[in-house]
């Protein structure tokens, strides 16, 4: 409700329990939303979603002819976890600020980000980024008209780099 008296009126919704809290917004379907399949894609359709974001694990090519617009990671890290409490305060010591970032370590060497969000929760975000840019036109064959690049971790330089990449195909 506040949102909407501010002006808002799209949001993006990562569980089916956001539905309800956005009622009469514009819905934008998250990668969260795990949609990998015909059959799932159908029930985002069926909730008049203006946008659905296909899962990052799939090619997509089942999508074709959703009521949806489709929306797909082009490029960055996949979260790949949601923690309810600050881990950090485990791994790197968040003292409890505004905003902290922390990275876990695998036994490969392998490091995965961590950032903090609202009430110090979590995402953990995959050791390095996925690049799909480079197939752009056979998502584009399977309706997706939508390319998100998702900046974690990356320099103001390393972001112009790959949105150049994105502009010239």
């Amino acid at each position: 409700g506040k949102a909407r008296s501010l002006g808002i009126n799209q949001a993006t919704v990562s569980s089916l329990c956001h539905l309800t809290l956005c009622d009469g917004m514009f819905l934008h379907g998250d990668y969260a939303l795990n949609v990998v399949n015909r059959e799932t894609l159908n029930l985002f359709d069926s909730l008049s979603l203006s946008s659905v974001m296909l899962s990052p694990e799939t090619d997509g090519k089942f999508a074709k002819f959703s009521r949806c617009a489709l929306e797909y990671i082009g490029y960055g890290r996949t979260p790949l976890m949601y923690t309810r409490t600050c881990i950090i305060t485990n791994v790197e010591g968040c003292k409890n600020r505004a905003e902290c970032f922390g990275w876990l370590t695998d036994r490969t060497g392998a490091k995965f980000p961590i950032i903090s969000g609202h009430s110090h929760t979590n995402v953990i975000y995959n050791s390095l980024p996925g690049y799909r840019l480079d197939k752009r036109s056979e998502l584009k064959k399977s309706g997706v008209g939508l390319i998100t690049l998702l900046f974690t971790t990356e320099t103001e330089k390393q972001m112009n780099e790959v949105i150049s990449l994105y502009s010239s195909g």
